[in-house]
């Protein structure tokens, strides 16, 4: 980050836990400047990878992107026919409710804002 070594996304460069406790006020600085574009920082005793700091921003967007991931390996396991909800795919379920495939993830038109 800023002034450190920004070499910390190698695993090679751990902080150990003084380096930590000393660093953690710019540490914190940082990640609310920069949010999600700030560099991790992998940190432990002894200089031995045991936890990782990232920023808030960088942690929510990864929480985003393992449900998006999630979702889609369960939809396509379901559009394959390899797994069936009620002895029926999720396709033929959509097509007995009257949605076709390209519906079935399409986020729905959002109304016009109207004025105050």
């Amino acid at each position: 980050m800023g002034k450190r070594n920004r070499g910390h996304r190698r695993q090679d460069h751990v902080l150990g836990t003084r380096e930590l406790r000393e660093q953690l006020p710019d540490i914190l600085r940082e990640f609310r400047a920069e949010g999600a574009d700030a560099d991790p920082l992998v940190g432990g005793a002894n200089r031995r990878p045991e936890v990782v700091l990232l920023s808030y921003e960088s942690y929510l967007g990864l929480m985003d992107d393992i449900d998006n991931l999630s979702i889609q390996a369960l939809y396509a396991e379901r559009v394959e026919g390899r797994e069936s909800v009620g002895g029926r795919t999720l396709e033929a379920a959509a097509a007995e409710l009257g949605f076709d495939r390209d519906e079935l993830f399409t986020a729905p038109k959002a109304a016009p804002l109207r004025a105050r």
